[in-house]
This record gives structure tokens, C-alpha cells and sequence, in this order.
């Protein structure tokens, strides 16, 4: 009886610790981080199925028909487009209404910075050929033009790839060609 009432009394001395011990991952004096909504782009591979064909989607060429859908991810920051376009190359896919939409990013080590009309886009693009590149370019493209005022820029902004116009032009080009 002794050690069933000092079992009792061991547990709820551990419950009533845990209950005003509860730990954070906030450090001491540390305010919570703030966070935004960012949109950005994600790929809906289309099949011939009238049915799985999106609404809310940006009906793009690729190997074959193919949408851009816009979603929405939390974020800590202020948002905006370099806070959007770093958000959705960290993600691999999203779940929508039927399916799951997939990110033609996720395997490339990119990093956006904005600095007024430029978009810098630093790293390893990495896609898997002519069928990706189409998917690559509408993601960041429908993404700059959601965030970019035509008042203010009114030619669009200008998306470099390591720097040069022509990387990002030329990105998925087999021709060598392109310039």
C-alpha cells in the first residue's frame, strides 16, 4: 500500500513539474518571430481527363498541357516576392484538391534576393530537361509577376540567373543557340 501511495504521489508531482515547467523553443527574453502569407506557383501536371483540369490555373505549354497554381505558404518575415520565390524553392509538393501539386525547384539550390526591378536568382538550377523548363520558368515568372506593381514596373521586372539576363533566358535551351 506504502509504494502504491508513493507511486501515486511521484506521478503527480512529475504532472504538476511538466505543467509549470513547460519548456518553448523560445529562448529567454526572446519575442516570437514574426510571420506573413506569401503566394507562389506550383506545377499541376494535367493528364487528357477533362476532370483534373484546374479552374484556378495558368494553362501553360510544356509537354502538354500543364497549370500553374498559385498557394499560399507561412512564412517568418516581412513576405514579399524574395521571401515568396526562397519559399517555394524549399518545397517539394503542396496538396490540392484531387492531386498534389509539385514544385520543378525542389532539386535545385537557389536563392533569391530582389533589389527594386532585379531578381537575382543564385545557385544550382537544376531541371530535368525540355519537358521542366517550361515548369521552371512559369513558377518564378507567374511568382514575379504577382509581386510586381506595373506602375512601378511597367516592362516587368528582371529576372538574372548567376547574374545574366541570358542564363535565365536561355535556362532548358538543347540548341545552343540562345543568347
Amino acid at each position: 500500500m506504502k509504494i502504491k501511495n508513493l507511486l501515486v504521489a511521484v506521478v503527480i508531482a512529475l504532472l504538476v513539474t511538466l505543467f509549470f515547467n513547460v519548456q518553448t523553443s523560445q529562448a529567454p527574453g526572446e519575442e516570437e518571430a514574426e510571420t506573413t502569407t506569401v503566394s507562389f506557383f506550383m506545377i499541376h501536371e494535367a493528364t487528357d481527363d477533362p476532370e483534373e483540369v484546374p479552374e484556378d490555373g495558368y494553362e501553360f505549354d510544356g509537354c502538354g498541357p500543364e497549370y500553374a497554381i498559385e498557394v499560399e505558404e507561412e512564412v517568418e518575415g516581412e513576405g514579399g516576392l524574395e521571401s515568396a520565390l526562397n519559399a517555394m524553392f524549399a518545397i517539394n509538393q503542396t496538396p490540392y484538391p484531387g492531386t498534389t501539386l509539385r514544385n520543378s525547384h525542389y532539386m535545385s539550390e537557389l536563392e533569391a534576393t530582389v533589389d527594386g526591378e532585379f531578381v537575382d536568382l543564385e545557385g544550382i538550377a537544376a531541371n530535368d530537361g525540355h519537358c521542366d523548363s517550361p515548369r521552371y520558368r512559369a513558377q518564378v515568372e507567374l511568382t514575379v509577376e504577382l509581386y510586381s506593381n506595373t506602375t512601378e514596373y511597367p516592362e516587368g521586372r528582371i529576372i538574372r540567373l548567376n547574374g545574366s539576363e541570358s542564363n535565365w533566358k536561355c535556362l532548358g535551351d538543347e540548341s545552343g543557340l540562345c543568347e
